[in-house]
Formats: C-alpha cells, structure tokens, sequence
C-alpha cells in the first residue's frame, strides 16, 4: 500500500479492525521513486510511518515495541508477532534497490543485513516460522515462499526473460 493513500490504511484498520495489516516500503513510498529517506529527512519520515503503521493501529500492537521501534527509525523494517511460533518481518528492500542512488545509506543497508540476519537466526533457534515480505526488487524476480503479492502486481514488474519463463511454466502445468 502506497504510503499517500493513507485514507486507505484508515479504512482498512475500521474494516478488519481484528486482523493485522502488514506494510512495507515500495518504490513509490518516497519523494523519489525507488529510494530511502535522505539521512537528515529519515527520522521524521521513519516516525511519522510508525505511528501510522504501527502504533495507530490497534490490531499491530503485537508489532510497537521498543525493538521493532528501535530498526524501523533506522531502516523502516520490523517484525509482527501472530503467534508464538509465526511471525512475519517487513523487509525494506529500497536499501538493496540498484536504482536507489540519490539517497543511497550503505550504514543502513549493512545493519538491516544484519538484523534480518540475528531475526532468522533467532526464529530457527526457537522454532518460529517466518513469512517475509518485501517489495518486488526492480529487476529481479526472486520469490521465496511465502512471497505476498497478487499476481497482477508481479506481471507489473515482468520483464521479457519472465515472460518467457512463466510461459512456459504454464505450458508445463497442462
């Protein structure tokens, strides 16, 4: 959901006000198109998202907490709780994005690396499942399970080589 919709994050929270709603960072989720915040710009942006994505909504309270409040301000990831034993993480991958070259953060990117890292560590410790989502990278069409998305949006970003491949996926599949 693109952030300037933001009368749809209300709508959905009265909709379904029991059922989480998870976002992440896209390509259009900045003043610029495929970027991060610019450093002096992040932690007014980074603050105002959490307090709408997170903290506003009474069905993500599993999520607002000192630690996902900690990562989100530094690179607008974090971690939701539906069980004891499932969880998903929000993955900003604009970081990783190669058109993201106005407002690039290496120091960013490296820690969320690291902190995707210690997460997977942690949850294969103790037996968490963890469904990730991110925005389709521009360019690449890696699709872990567990990868949401409709399928409109990934024909959105299919390139020739995709075109191809689904093509004949589907001609495998009859």
């Amino acid at each position: 959901m693109c952030i300037r919709d933001s009368n749809y994050t209300l709508a959905m929270s009265q909709m379904f006000p029991e059922t989480p709603i998870v976002f992440t960072f896209g390509n259009d989720d900045y003043v610029f198109d495929y970027q991060v915040p610019k450093k002096d710009r992040k932690a007014e942006f980074y603050a105002f998202l959490y307090d709408k994505w997170i903290h506003s909504i009474k069905s993500n309270k599993a999520a607002d907490n000192e630690e996902n409040k900690k990562i989100f301000m530094e690179t607008g990831s974090y971690i939701l709780k539906l069980s004891e034993k499932m969880q998903i993480i929000s993955i900003n991958c604009m970081y990783f994005n190669k058109k993201n070259n106005k407002t690039s953060d290496p120091e960013a990117a490296a820690l969320l690396l690291s902190w995707i890292e210690e997460v997977l560590k942690k949850a294969k410790n103790d037996d968490v499942k963890c469904i990730l989502i991110y925005h389709v990278p521009h360019g690449s069409f890696v699709s872990p399970v567990g990868y949401a998305v409709s399928y409109t949006h990934l024909r959105a970003h299919e390139t020739s080589l995709h075109l191809v491949c689904r093509l004949l996926l589907e001609k495998k599949k009859q």
